[in-house]
């Protein structure tokens, strides 16, 4: 049986960066930050606070490709992150 594997894949940091800064990558990205800012703040409200944006996603650039990040933008959001965010 033929052996098979990535043996003569030669890995390309601008390929890499094309395809993560690809707007269909971006889309999903976006998409799943969404959700967890989302969840989190949901998470935050059930324990009795405003019913206000605790937790907010946005775009960041990284070393190789752009990426997002959920961060707390209340003090509440911030006392909760740990669990809100799943950490």
């Amino acid at each position: 049986m033929a052996k098979q594997g990535f043996s003569r894949f030669k890995w390309s940091p601008g390929g890499y960066r094309a395809v993560q800064n690809s707007g269909a990558v971006q889309r999903i990205l976006q998409q799943e930050a969404d959700s967890r800012a989302g969840a989190a703040n949901a998470r935050t409200v059930a324990h009795g606070h405003e019913s206000i944006e605790h937790f907010k996603a946005e775009q960041t650039q990284g070393k190789f490709a752009k990426g997002y990040v959920v961060h707390p933008v209340t003090n509440e959001g911030a006392a909760h992150a740990a669990e809100a965010l799943g950490e």
